[in-house]
């Protein structure tokens, strides 16, 4: 059996868990047919031959713990967590150049996403899984597309990279 941690509308396994149905019922699409946290997982010990968790841990408070869970239940994990949980808001412009030429600095602030808790370092949970008893343990980069209508120059603003983790 497959089992998908925090699917919200993603219909992928066979059993859908997320700790929450109404914000995507709101939108129409929930597919979850169990809720329960991740911290908390109601299963038995290597119950579930595959589990996946896509853009999950960094919405999760105590993530050390559901990732513990997460590798009590299953026997192949795949893991995927954004490279940037920044995104940049604010820009600091300068205009006290003399001549009276508006000089524009662009240093980034970056601020936290309001969803986004934590920011993560890969070979940190590649460690954890390890300590976890699993052997082989992989990863890679993946970007998901941008829009057609975004015209090619602003690409760079529109790219999400993720890390994505596999351990067996």
């Amino acid at each position: 059996m497959k089992l998908n941690v925090g699917c919200g509308s993603d219909s992928w396994g066979d059993v859908r868990v997320d700790v929450s149905r109404h914000y995507w019922t709101a939108k129409g699409r929930s597919s979850a047919n169990l809720l329960a946290d991740a911290r908390f997982l109601p299963f038995r010990e290597k119950s579930f031959s595959e589990l996946r968790t896509y853009e999950v841990l960094e919405h999760i408070i105590d993530w050390k713990k559901a990732l513990d869970e997460c590798c009590r239940v299953s026997e192949k994990i795949s893991i995927t967590v954004p490279i940037n949980s920044y995104i940049p808001r604010n820009e600091l412009f300068l205009f006290f150049i003399p001549g009276s030429f508006p000089f524009r600095n662009l240093w980034r602030l970056p601020q936290r996403t309001r969803e986004h808790i934590w920011q993560f370092n890969v070979r940190k949970i590649e460690c954890m899984l390890r300590k976890s008893g699993f052997r082989n343990v992989s990863r890679e980069v993946v970007h998901y597309p941008f829009p057609n209508f975004v015209p090619y120059r602003l690409k760079e603003k529109f790219l999400r990279y993720s890390w994505k983790i596999v351990a067996s």
